[in-house]
């Protein structure tokens, strides 16, 4: 009371010094004048009062900063202090916290047995700026607690797993969550309901319903048995969204909107204002979705009286990113009903805080704003935040899970170790943590086996839409080549034809050099015709012929009926073992067969005569056939392209063939959903590999 007369007394004198620069024709000192110096200068007062108050408060704890640091007991008191500094005086030192901290670990104190550490994250975490001190924080106290086996409590896991929930770390974020789980479970805290709370809105972000149906509705059992009011209410309303939400992807429309409504109702009964504007907020997006437009105005409307009647009552507390969020709710009811009063420039709406899930739907709506305007370029600029933004949550989400498995299997293997070292109680226990890590290794490996094959499928689309255009191009390129070689054929012939006549009737009127020019285009239109008629048929292969059951043996008989003057003339040794019956075009195979066995003749060694033969073995899917011969062989680089249209084999020129044959069994092989290789070394002979597929129906 002494220091406020005191003041009073300089401001009295202050004013009285002042007076003659109010005393001026344009403000002349009257009742009214003397009013506002009055309270000008109060003003003045109390602020320096407040600062005496704040530095009172400050020399109250900070002359503890000098005290000893040297034992546990020395700990606390510093704790207290920084404790009392951070609550009473909302006043950080940071040199000084850190080195408390220091000498704690070097101490090897248990720092969570006091509650400054938890309090200090807290502090942090409420600062517009220090999000990454925050999760420093965490981050050393837990791994510090961890390192000398101290209670970690659940909720230094906790919010951890939603830090790395924000940066889209999804495996350390679920190991946390499993973390905080077990630690609550250890401490049988009530605080398991967060613990369930998490583990449900995780898996229902992995579109994993049922697990999270079941996590959310054990939580939201346990909360219902919170004796504190204000607890109960707050993890009813969290409960119910989450329910309401996974119930909505079941396409159980009543019970989500049954669990929603509780959601409001159980909201608006606890303190937490940030918690009831996002429940209005999945009200708003729950009837825009289901065209139900007049209840999602009319949510709208009551959450902008329930914003209007925090700030009425001076209890204004709503975080940036939910009141962002809030806009975003409002403009799609605007957007989608043409709506101008509700729809809000996303430059307007702070991004400030969000989380990578509201992000998404923040540039979503961007892109939806954007094209209802007409801004095309502003549009696409969004689509590519939007697409560098899933690219990097995966990129982030591939490299967590990679390294966490690396390093759960680092840990299984010292586990190993350790119970070999242990007495048998202590075995019992370390083989519980063995599972558990096992546990989490194996959900890690399922969510990384999830996460590529989302990747594989979107990979094997584009393939199959590939490939579908590659083989309409094949089909069409085929096609044209059908139709030119069916054409060029008649031509051809002619040409060949009336050279023949002009060389059988006009020979005697032909000198040296013009019968010998006749001979030459005779002899290449021979070569020209055969290669087109080796083509037409090779386009042809499986066109004309029908499916019908194919005895092999019959079969391979007929190619070597069809060979036999070769086979005479060149002492041919050929035998097989038992030939299967296939499902196949008949035709085609006595072609495939007849070729492979042409091939084999045709490439003998000089006078040796050749030995072939044709084995046969079942498989589960197909039927794989062997052809063998002593012939000459060829060369590794050969055997990659030996089945390539017109390639030959040797290009001697005791050798003929138009080097279509093996271009030809290739074709019918693939039409019989079967596959052709060849295993070949120079000079001893080569074998022949193919399989016919066995699920070919009729």
């Amino acid at each position: 009371m002494y220091w406020i007369l005191i003041k009073l007394v300089h401001i009295s004198e202050t004013f009285a010094s002042l007076k003659p620069l109010f005393t001026t024709p344009q403000f002349p000192y009257n009742h009214l004048s003397r009013k506002c110096c009055f309270f000008f200068l109060l003003l003045i007062g109390l602020t320096q009062w407040g600062y005496a108050q704040d530095k009172d408060c400050l020399d109250k704890y900070l002359h503890h900063k000098d005290s000893d640091l040297e034992t546990h007991i020395d700990l606390k008191v510093h704790y207290d202090a920084l404790d009392s500094l951070l609550q009473n005086c909302t006043y950080e030192d940071r040199e000084w916290i850190s080195t408390v901290l220091d000498k704690a670990m070097e101490l090897e104190d248990s720092i969570f047995t006091h509650s400054f550490p938890w309090k200090y994250y807290v502090f942090l975490y409420r600062q517009q700026d220090r999000d990454q001190d925050a999760m420093d924080l965490l981050t050393r106290l837990i791994t510090y607690g961890e390192n000398q086996n101290f209670r970690v409590d659940g909720d230094y896991y906790i919010e951890r797993g939603l830090r790395y929930l924000n940066e889209g770390n999804f495996a350390y974020e679920l190991n946390d969550y499993q973390k905080g789980l077990q630690a609550y479970e250890r401490d049988s805290s009530k605080n398991i309901f967060y613990a369930l709370s998490v583990l449900g809105n995780f898996y229902l972000t992995l579109g994993d319903t049922e697990k999270a149906k079941d996590y959310n509705l054990k939580g939201y059992k346990i909360a219902s048995t919170f004796k504190d009011s204000l607890a109960r209410y707050y993890s009813l309303c969290t409960a119910s969204v989450s329910l309401a939400e996974i119930y909505e992807l079941k396409d159980s429309l009543v019970k989500a909107e049954y669990y929603f409504n509780n959601a409001l109702k159980t909201g608006k009964n606890q303190t937490n204002h940030n918690l009831t504007l996002l429940t209005y907020d999945h009200l708003i997006n729950f009837y825009l979705q289901n065209n139900r437009d007049t209840e999602a105005l009319n949510m709208i409307n009551n959450s902008e009286k329930f914003i209007q009647l925090s700030k009425d009552s001076n209890n204004w507390e709503f975080k940036i990113h939910y009141l962002a969020y809030h806009d975003l709710s409002k403009s799609r009811y605007g957007i989608q009903n043409n709506s101008q009063a509700y729809i809000i420039d996303p430059k307007k709406i702070s991004t400030e805080n969000m989380g990578v899930r509201t992000l998404k739907e923040y540039y979503e709506y961007a892109i939806d704003y954007s094209s209802y305007k007409d801004q095309i370029k502003r549009a696409l600029s969004y689509s590519q935040e939007l697409n560098n933004l899933i690219t990097t949550e995966a990129d982030q989400q591939k490299n967590s899970a990679v390294d966490l498995l690396t390093e759960q299997q680092n840990n299984v293997v010292l586990q190993k170790e350790n119970i070999l070292l242990e007495t048998s109680e202590r075995k019992k226990k370390k083989q519980f943590i063995l599972l558990s890590v096992l546990s989490i290794f194996l959900i890690k490996s399922i969510l990384l086996l999830y996460y590529f094959l989302k990747k594989s499928n979107a990979y094997n689309k584009l393939i199959k839409q590939k490939r579908k255009n590659a083989e309409l191009q094949y089909n069409e390129l085929e096609r044209i080549t059908y139709v030119m070689t069916h054409d060029l054929k008649e031509p051809i012939n002619t040409v060949h034809s009336f050279t023949k006549l002009l060389l059988a009737r006009h020979l005697e009127d032909l000198d040296e050099k013009g019968e010998n020019y006749l001979s030459i285009i005779s002899n290449t239109t021979e070569t020209m015709l055969h290669s087109v008629n080796n083509i037409h048929n090779y386009l042809l292969l499986g066109l004309k012929s029908q499916l019908v059951d194919c005895n092999v043996e019959k079969i391979w008989g007929q190619a070597q009926n069809n060979l036999k003057a070769k086979i005479l003339k060149n002492r041919c040794h050929i035998n097989n073992n038992g030939l299967p019956n296939v499902i196949g075009h008949e035709q085609d195979l006595i072609i495939l067969f007849q070729s492979l066995l042409s091939n084999a003749i045709k490439y003998s060694k000089p006078y040796v005569p050749p030995e072939i033969k044709l084995n046969y073995t079942e498989q589960d899917t197909h039927h794989l056939f062997c052809l063998k011969d002593n012939g000459i062989g060829m060369s590794d680089l050969s055997s990659d392209t030996v089945f390539d249209l017109f390639k030959r084999l040797h290009d001697k020129p005791r050798v003929e063939g138009s080097g279509i044959g093996l271009a030809n069994a290739r074709k019918i092989i693939e039409q019989h959903e079967g596959e052709i290789w060849v295993e070949s070394t120079l000079n001893e002979g080569s074998t022949f590999y193919f399989t016919l597929s066995k699920n070919i129906k009729l």
